[in-house]
């Protein structure tokens, strides 16, 4: 049995040994047919991958069991990539280290493989793929990752996709059942480098090879520009370092992954400031069904904010959860005031305790939140209003937010760098809404459920702060005087002096009733709030019942109050189904509107607009005065009532009403206002209005006629007066007459129109003096009223048309003045108190638009000096204008800026292409400081634009100039003190700099009205001469010397902006001192240099080697002028040099630039060594010495020996000199070359006469 075994046994193992000889040797031929047979191989392969894997080269390398395999250029073409690598070797070597490797094989070398993906002209205008994109790509190949071989290297990698590439220079895996990672990976964009990885880390793997575990390392260096995050910060990675720790784990098949992200060194740097070092510890989870990210550690400049505690965001089920548990502004205090420092953070302060939230995004539902908001406040920077809060909980579920508000809870905001803003409760606060689809749906607000709390109303120079008292079932008690919001800006004005001053006492208004909790709810994007009231009553100190038992319902919606009353009783009037429209609250025709039916006595309504307390305690008389009947008796049927508490209404019907007038008053906020008004309207129920009311208006009778038109519906308005035009315009006498028309459509949506005519009869007017024809004529106007803002435009006898557009508060919005067919000179004027305060400009077309309004102007910039003084209107106003035509000039825009400083001063502000500059104006004195850092006045005059000249004002002006140029002359510096009164204009003390300083002058202007022509006198100094030649646009002139000083005595017609060299006339006296007439020059100095006999004998080429020539010295010209017209008549002109004695006289055209002029040169035979050497000899230049020295001695010997007189006429830069005597003009350009030419040409010269 056992010998049976045993041979059983031996058959078997030889059957074994066959079986894996012919394994082996079967193996090795099928090696050694891939050798052989490549083409059979490929066509395998065509077979089975579809012709989409290419191999060129198969090499096996036989061994006992399993041999190496090397793939050369290797081609796959897939259907979203292409997949090119030079080699793959496969080293399959069996039982070499089993334990170790797994069941395949020993390594695998993948030689510079690079992966195609083709990018579509979409997905390349959109950048880098999103990480939504990349999860759905990964999605599908989350499957275990398995590796055969002990060993797998990659070389050389390459992966590109449209402008991203992706380079891996060397990538290892290694090891047993333990994998260790490592290698390099660069990253390119647009072939920019962004990131270089260094790759580091353990995989685990079960004995087959299959990773379950492991870490992954992977840090930056060298990093380049990484993101760019518009438009405060530019974020980028300088010699910073970021380090990430990646966790793979297999759970059932589905990887979970935890990546730390570490960054060092961060870099951030702004526009304002910079952060040196920004660190932080970042996780992200990523399981099965849920992300998580969360930040671990801050750091900022090396330390550690131990007070930012940890933060995470999960999402999970299309659920977001956001955790802090504790967040202060404290620790960026410091780099926050670095990037903002306009921004007060040392009394900013936010602190944010343990807030969690999870919000389900489809729909979007508040899903759970709690937090408390330890405290915030931060202080008021510019008109940012500053706010303070603190002990905050906040809490809700399930779609519904509650808010729980601290005990006491104080809410307080600033205006104006002044706590005016505050609000108290108490017992606290507490409000809950809810979400629902996005949409917000608040509930009521809750004032520590027993509805407790305090408010206050409070009007201090117009700024409104607001305290008040509200308890269920019982009093509301309001203290303060009237909702500053529904007042026109005349109204505010008037009612801020008034309580300034004292004139106004506080007014205490009693409500009691019930108030039921208001309901708010969001719609579109508005909030609105309703309520329900009941038994509500209003008093007036001392109990004076304006409204009683009125039950209503309040809705508020944005800018607009709405009440519905059921019933009560107004003074009398009882309300029944009325309904009440306060607003729109924004807008500039604030109204109360009242619809219903009405019953009452005529004289409750007296009672009601003329006799209340509260008319009386505001301190207005009346408001249609004291005296007024109305003879409707009862008032009855359906009433609709419009009350416009500033601005227009335009409807009026289903009334039927008699109102009787006689000698009524009327109050217009100021000093205006309309008296003794007599007349009767009458209202019928179709809404037909007709009547006529007399009054007298600023003390001028006017007549008013009222009607409707049916076939237009509409409310027309005929009127006719006069009135004192002095009281509008500045030094105006006499009184104009007014006819006008008003048309008031009933359809809200139709603008309103009037026409008219104006008859000023302007007597005399000193400010608009060219224009006193044009305003006597006859004023056609017409204009609109729609959206709250008036247009007016005025024609004088088609000579003068204006447009001015103003809104319903009297501020002006544009201003369009026009002269004539063309643009010319009009004037715009302000005027208070009869004083003239403000010459606004001097333009054809200009925009006025108001800077900013009155209130911040009077809180802020001008205060007053008392509470009774009246700040100057306006108070700030900005001029903005193009294409402007003033006198000579022409100015493409133009923007001036008025502020009234104070009661008697207006600060200017001017910018134009041309000028720039500021001042400040003195009404009541007529005095204009001025000072201008930039001045270009450089337009030529055209004919007739300086006549007839605009009569001058009293006005005293002090000028300061900078970087002025008037025409073709710059100036460094000009001042001078300006006096003129309506017959002339004197400009004194006027000092002048040009050229660093080197040119100076002074001088005086005087420009006379009734002569219509200017006179200056000027001073010029310079050192040295070249300084005043160029400044005077003598390019190149020749001349040279120390200094020079001009004294003129000048005249032209026309204003002293009229200066034109072509009407110039009046003397001039020019002076130079120790200078050089240059040679070849153009102009005066070519002349002079000709005459001069050294200059003669040079051009002759006399050959003295010890000699040199470089041009006329002189000791000093002296020349005096006279000028008219163009032509500069030469008194006098005397050249004192060493060698030369010369006077000119004659004219010379300095427009057409010629000469006309005789000359007398008058060498020095004993100052010229030159002309000596000459005259004696060429041949002996010691004899000529000698007989200088001899002649320098002679006593009595005459300098000018020898004097020639020439003629000079023809153009500056080729002139005609002939020698008078002999009529020979001098020629000096065909002077001989040759010794003999030379002797001849001298001899020649010496036979001259």
């Amino acid at each position: 049995m056992v010998r049976r075994t045993l041979s059983l046994t031996a058959t078997f193992f030889r059957a074994l040994l066959w079986t894996a000889v012919f394994w082996i040797v079967l193996v090795q031929l099928s090696w050694l047919w891939l050798n052989k047979a490549p083409e059979s191989v490929q066509t395998w392969l065509d077979i089975l991958s579809g012709n989409r894997l290419k191999i060129e080269r198969i090499q096996v390398t036989p061994s006992l069991l399993m041999p190496q395999v090397r793939l050369q250029a290797i081609h796959w073409k897939g259907d979203a990539f292409t997949l090119d690598i030079d080699s793959v070797s496969f080293d399959l070597s069996w039982f070499k280290t089993l334990s170790e490797s797994g069941i395949w094989g020993q390594s695998l070398l993948i030689e510079r493989p690079r992966l195609v993906v083709p990018e579509t002209a979409s997905q390349k205008s959109q950048g880098p793929p999103s990480l939504e994109a990349i999860e759905a790509w990964l999605k599908p190949h989350r499957y275990q990752l398995w590796l055969p071989f002990r060993r797998a290297l990659i070389k050389a990698g390459r992966v590109e996709r449209g402008d991203w590439r992706i380079e891996v220079p060397e990538l290892l895996l290694e090891k047993r059942l333990v994998y260790r990672a490592h290698g390099e990976t660069r990253i390119f964009y647009r072939d920019q480098p962004l990131w270089v990885l260094s790759l580091n880390g353990l995989l685990r793997a079960d004995w087959l090879g299959r990773l379950h575990s492991g870490w992954l390392q992977a840090r930056t260096r060298k990093a380049a520009a990484l993101a760019n995050l518009a438009p405060l910060f530019e974020t980028r990675w300088k010699n910073g370092e970021v380090a990430f720790d990646f966790y793979l784990t297999l759970e059932h098949g589905a990887p979970s992954a935890l990546l730390k992200v570490n960054l060092d060194d961060l870099k951030i740097m702004g526009r304002k400031g910079r952060i040196n070092s920004v660190g932080a510890t970042l996780f992200w989870r990523d399981g099965r069904d849920e992300q998580r990210f969360s930040i671990e550690q801050w750091l900022l400049n090396g330390r550690s904010l131990k007070n930012l505690s940890p933060a995470y965001v999960v999402w999970r089920d299309r659920t977001l959860k956001l955790s802090i548990k504790a967040l202060s502004l404290e620790p960026f205090r410091p780099t926050l005031a670095a990037l903002w420092p306009q921004w007060d953070w040392n009394h900013t302060h936010a602190t944010l305790s343990e807030l969690k939230a999870a919000f389900r995004l489809r729909p979007f539902q508040l899903a759970e939140l709690t937090g408390q908001l330890k405290k915030l406040q931060w202080p008021q920077v510019g008109k940012v209003p500053g706010v303070r809060l603190a002990d905050v909980t906040l809490s809700g579920k399930h779609g519904q937010l509650d808010l729980t508000f601290g005990q006491p809870l104080q809410i307080a905001w600033n205006v104006w760098k002044q706590p005016r803003h505050a609000l108290h409760f108490p017992q606290g606060l507490h409000w809950r809404g809810t979400f629902d689809a996005g949409k917000l749906q608040p509930a009521p607000l809750l004032v520590d459920d027993a509805m407790r709390g305090t408010l206050q109303l409070e009007l201090r120079r117009g700024v409104m702060t607001t305290l008040a008292r509200v308890e269920p079932e019982t009093m509301q008690r309001v203290k303060g005087y009237l909702p500053y919001g529904l007042m026109g800006k005349e109204l505010q004005a008037w009612l801020s002096e008034a309580l300034a001053s004292g004139k106004v006492a506080p007014v205490e208004l009693r409500a009691m009733g019930r108030v039921d909790t208001p309901s708010t709810f969001l719609e579109k994007g508005h909030l609105k709030a309703s309520t329900r009231v009941e038994n509500v009553s209003l008093r007036f100190k001392p109990d004076w019942p304006v409204l009683t038992g009125l039950d209503a319902s309040v809705q508020f919606e944005p800018w607009t109050l709405k009440i519905k009353a059921d019933k009560g009783n107004l003074q009398g009037i009882q309300l029944a189904e009325a309904d009440v429209l306060i607003g729109p609250l924004n807008a500039a025709d604030i109204s109360l509107k009242l619809f219903g039916r009405a019953q009452g006595q005529a004289k409750d309504v007296q009672a009601l607009l003329l006799e209340s307390p509260l008319a009386r305690k505001l301190g207005i008389e009346t408001l249609l005065g004291k005296k007024i009947t109305l003879e409707a008796g009862r008032v009855g049927g359906q009433v609709a009532l419009w009350v416009p508490l500033y601005g227009l209404e335009r409807r009026v019907e289903n009334v039927d009403v008699q109102v009787s007038l006689n000698k009524v008053a009327v109050g217009l906020w100021g000093q205006d206002r309309v008296e003794n008004l007599n007349g009767t309207l009458h209202v019928t129920q179709q809404s037909a209005v007709s009547g006529r009311i007399k009054g007298r208006f600023q003390g001028a009778p006017f007549a008013l006629q009222v009607r409707t038109d049916v076939q237009k519906p509409a409310l027309v308005l005929n009127a006719q007066g006069s009135a004192d035009l002095a009281r509008y315009i500045a030094d105006v006498q006499g009184r104009g007459h007014v006819q006008m028309g008003l048309r008031i459509p009933f359809d809200r949506s139709a603008p309103m129109e009037f026409s008219g005519v104006l008859k000023p009869a302007i007597k005399k007017h000193n400010l608009l003096a060219p224009l006193d024809q044009v305003l006597a004529q006859t004023a056609h106007v017409s204009g609109t009223v729609a959206d709250h803002l008036a247009r007016v435009n005025v024609i004088w006898d088609k000579k003068l048309w204006s447009s001015v557009s103003l809104d319903l508060d009297g501020r002006l919005q544009q201003v369009t003045v026009i002269l004539g067919e063309k643009p010319a000179v009009a004037n715009a004027l302000l005027k208070r108190d009869g004083k003239d305060i403000l010459l606004l400009l001097n333009a054809d077309r200009v925009e006025i638009v108001p800077w900013m309004d009155w209130w911040a102007a009077q809180r802020d910039l001008f205060p007053s000096q008392s509470s009774d003084a009246r700040l100057p209107l306006p108070m700030v106003l900005a001029a903005r204008a193009k294409d402007i035509h003033y006198h000579t000039q022409n100015f493409r825009h133009v923007v001036l800026t008025a502020a009234s400083l104070d009661e008697n001063r207006i600060g200017l502000d001017l910018e134009a292409d041309k000028v720039k500059g500021s001042g400040i104006y003195l009404p009541d004195q007529n005095q204009l400081a001025l000072s201008v850092t930039r001045l270009v006045w450089d337009a030529t005059p055209r004919p007739g634009v300086c006549h007839p000249p605009s009569r001058p004002q009293n006005l005293r002006l002090f000028f300061v100039g900078n970087n002025i140029r008037f025409q073709t002359y710059d100036f460094d510096q000009v001042r001078f003190n300006l006096y003129a009164d309506p017959a002339q204009v004197r400009m004194e003390g006027i000092e002048l700099w040009a050229r660093g300083k080197h040119l100076s002058g002074r001088g005086r202007l005087l420009w006379g009205y009734r002569d219509n022509d200017s006179q200056l006198h000027l001073d010029l100094q310079a050192k040295p001469v070249e300084t005043f030649l160029d400044w005077a646009g003598f390019d190149d002139s020749g001349f040279t010397g120390e200094k020079a000083r001009v004294e003129a005595q000048l005249n032209w017609p026309g204003s002293p902006d009229c200066f034109d060299l072509k009407t110039v006339t009046g003397s001039a006296r020019v002076r130079f001192d120790a200078g050089v007439i240059k040679q070849a020059q153009l102009g005066l100095a070519k002349v002079i240099g000709l005459l001069s006999v050294d200059s003669l004998l040079r051009n002759l080429k006399v050959t003295l080697n010890q000699l040199q020539y470089n041009g006329l010295v002189y000791d000093f010209i002296d020349a005096r002028l006279k000028l008219k017209q163009g032509v500069a008549a030469i008194e006098n002109f005397e050249l004192e040099a060493p060698s030369v004695h010369a006077n000119l006289k004659g004219q010379v055209d300095y427009l057409r630039r010629r000469y006309n002029l005789k000359a007398k040169v008058s060498p020095k035979v004993a100052g010229t060594l030159t002309t000596l050497a000459t005259i004696v000899g060429l041949a002996n230049p010691l004899t000529a010495i000698s007989t200088y020295l001899l002649l320098k001695n002679v006593p009595g010997l005459e300098n000018d020996l020898v004097s020639y007189r020439y003629v000079i006429t023809g153009p500056w830069d080729n002139p005609n000199i002939v020698n008078m005597e002999t009529g020979k003009p001098i020629d000096l350009g065909k002077a001989g070359d040759t010794e003999e030419e030379r002797r001849d040409s001298v001899q020649g010269f010496l036979d001259r006469p």
